[in-house]
């Protein structure tokens, strides 16, 4: 075989492998595809909270151990019913300039805090007074709340994935 037949023997070979490629890498993917799974909401929706429990002076809620009677915050004007989710209830007003934000969940007595803006440890400690204030118990009895304590990784990517804890409460993370 002479050298150009050799050549044109290369080059339609290369050209039939890379078409062959082309083909195979560009036909539609005809494997079926699963339907996605259905999709479960961050927080459950509850039932609404009786109207005798929001109107009245004192509300109980869930301790570590056992219940507790505090100040019925529920009817304060800076408090806010999340909409989309019944049972909800925002404790500050969400578009103030209070560093955090702290949510109520009636159904569990949960509350949690969200600590929007550095430095985290006077923001912590901002949310801790308001909840003194609001609920008329004392810093110690903050520890024995269901709570949680924590801060967005747009914020803080350091201590985005901790529980970060009452400063008054053990285990809790110490702030800058």
């Amino acid at each position: 075989m002479t050298t150009r037949a050799l050549f044109i023997s290369s080059v339609v070979g290369v050209g039939f492998l890379f078409s062959l490629a082309v083909v195979v890498l560009m036909r539609p993917d005809t494997t079926a595809v699963p339907p996605p799974a259905p999709v479960t909401p961050m927080f459950p929706v509850g039932q609404p909270i009786p109207a005798e429990v929001v109107a009245g002076t004192a509300l109980t809620v869930p301790l570590m151990n056992g219940n507790r009677q505090v100040r019925n915050f529920l009817n304060d004007p800076d408090v806010t019913a999340d909409q989309s989710n019944l049972g909800f209830y925002y404790l500050n007003d969400t578009n103030a300039t209070a560093p955090y934000i702290i949510q109520y969940i009636a159904q569990t007595g949960d509350f949690t805090v969200a600590l929007t803006r550095e430095p985290l440890g006077k923001a912590r400690s901002e949310a801790e007074a308001y909840l003194t204030e609001r609920l008329n118990i004392t810093p110690a009895d903050l520890c024995q709340l269901r709570h949680s304590v924590s801060v967005p990784a747009n914020i803080s990517a350091e201590y985005t994935s901790q529980e970060l804890g009452f400063s008054a409460c053990a285990g809790s993370v110490a702030l800058p």
